[in-house]
């Protein structure tokens, strides 16, 4: 049964002629032609007749073969090969739809020309022309006519034609993996986004638990820098100022700054002190004392 479809033990009642069968495609072939044909002629034959002025672009000599050959193609071959396209190249039933109705709409304007020409041409062709070959009115309405069935027609396939590449499986296959792709993008959008933002507000929350050990290291440092420099350059410390119990243990900006300039202006009284020689060559004990301006 392998490569084989299961017919359920009924292959000899579903059992075809080989031969039956080739000649009724072929039958159903030369009629596709035949009428194609026929039509063609007809619909040919109402647009270089009374539609001509379709292919005046072309030039006098040429609109009506042109007009004739956009006819044919809009409607006629336009119907048959929208029938085929949807027997043999639709990928949903959206596409299958459309191929029906444009192909039953092309028919339709196919055969409403072709059944008008024979009309006209046979019994109505002194009220379309006058004796100077000149359309009338009345042939002046049939030309509108025609002009109204190549735009519906010209129109309508084309409209076909975008709404076919649109709703096929591959188009929507298509779609699909664009959503995808757009959805994995946003989420990834949204991982980078929460992880760098943990990043960071760690990092800040790191460096805040830190910082504390880091300015206490660094304040002992430059405090002992300070005593170190005074003590290497025979200076006294600064004496600590009391605090008053009063104002709860803040030192006010005015007494510090007081105390500043007060150090500042005894280190400028030390270095500036004057020095005169003495008999010796030395300073005097007068003029140089050996006791230090702070009592020492």
């Amino acid at each position: 049964m392998s490569g084989q479809d299961f017919d359920f033990g009924l292959g000899d009642i579903l059992q075809e002629n080989d031969s039956g069968h080739t000649l009724a495609r072929g039958g159903a072939a030369f009629l596709a032609v035949l009428f194609l044909v026929l039509s063609s002629i007809t619909t040919f034959g109402f647009f270089s007749t009374y539609a001509a002025g379709i292919g005046d672009w072309a030039g006098p000599t040429a609109a009506p073969l042109v007009s004739g050959i956009i006819g044919v193609l809009c409607l006629d071959v336009a119907a048959l090969l929208w029938g085929y396209v949807r027997s043999r190249a639709a990928t949903s039933a959206a596409q299958m739809a459309i191929a029906l109705v444009i192909s039953i709409a092309d028919l339709l304007l196919a055969l409403a020309s072709s059944a008008l020409f024979i009309i006209l041409s046979t019994t109505l062709e002194t009220g379309v022309r006058d004796a100077a070959g000149q359309l009338t009115g009345f042939g002046a309405t049939v030309n509108w006519f025609g002009v109204a069935v190549i735009t519906a027609a010209l129109v309508g396939n084309f409209a076909s034609i975008f709404a076919w590449t649109q709703t096929g499986a591959d188009t929507k296959k298509a779609q699909q993996a664009t959503e995808l792709r757009a959805v994995v993008t946003a989420g990834q959008h949204t991982i980078d986004k929460e992880r760098t933002g943990q990043i960071v507000t760690r990092t800040i929350g790191d460096i805040r638990r830190q910082l504390p050990a880091a300015v206490d290291g660094m304040a002992a440092r430059k405090s002992a820098e300070y005593v170190d420099a005074k003590l290497r350059h025979g200076h006294t410390l600064p004496t600590p100022v009391e605090v008053d119990a009063g104002r709860g243990g803040d030192l006010d900006l005015e007494d510090l700054v007081s105390y500043l300039v007060e150090e500042r202006l005894k280190e400028r009284e030390r270095v500036d002190w004057p020095v005169v020689a003495s008999e010796n060559g030395h300073g005097s004990s007068a003029a140089r004392p050996t006791q230090r301006p702070d009592g020492r």
